[in-house]
């Protein structure tokens, strides 16, 4: 019973963070929207703050430490906080142009996920990766945001199934398709359809 709640919760906490972007935190809520929102969780399916530490700070979590504040992004520990995210999608994305070089995509994208285990092993306080909905709600009991990869594109395993579950072992609990480039076996909705049979 206490999936409904946790629901409703995120769902309005989504709803609210949408309609005013503009206010600050919590200034224009009710008790009665706050009871909820603090009931709940926000479940974020998607967070990109691994590509602007690889682009916009090296990699590096001293050149922009989440745990102070960097300004610059649209995430960081305090504001993952405010906003009451119980639960975190890290996207472990590399562009699909990386495909046309053989490898190179993979490769990318095991920098990116080891990326994402660094900045979980640095605020293990704050941090702890999730690989079932049990260890979602049991992160989340204990006061931590619970963290899952997600893979931004299937250019990502260079059409192997192997590199797919390899992936999987590292932690990887979704993979989109296609991003904007179509695969052998999946069209993107940014590129004609593919001819191939």
């Amino acid at each position: 019973m206490h999936r409904i709640p946790l629901l409703a919760g995120c769902v309005l906490s989504l709803v609210m963070a949408i309609a005013s972007p503009l206010t600050g935190p919590w200034s224009w809520w009710t008790d009665e929207a706050r009871r909820v929102h603090a009931a709940g969780f926000v479940f974020d399916g998607h967070n990109d703050l691994p590509w602007e530490i690889r682009t916009r700070a090296g990699g590096s979590f001293d050149k922009a430490d989440i745990a102070t504040g960097v300004p610059k992004f649209h995430t960081d520990i305090a504001r993952l906080r405010t906003g009451n995210v119980g639960a975190q999608f890290w996207a472990a994305y590399v562009p699909a142009d990386t495909a046309k070089v053989p490898g190179k995509a993979l490769a990318m994208t095991l920098e990116q996920i080891e990326l994402i285990h660094a900045m979980v092993r640095r605020y293990p306080d704050v941090f702890e990766f999730a690989k079932t909905a049990d260890d979602v709600l049991r992160i989340r009991q204990a006061g931590k945001i619970a963290s899952l990869i997600g893979v931004e594109g299937g250019h990502a395993i260079d059409d192997s199934i192997e590199n797919l579950r390899r992936l999987h072992q590292l932690g990887v609990r979704y993979m989109t398709l296609t991003h904007s480039d179509t695969l052998k076996w999946a069209d993107s909705a940014t590129m004609p359809l593919s001819t191939a049979a």
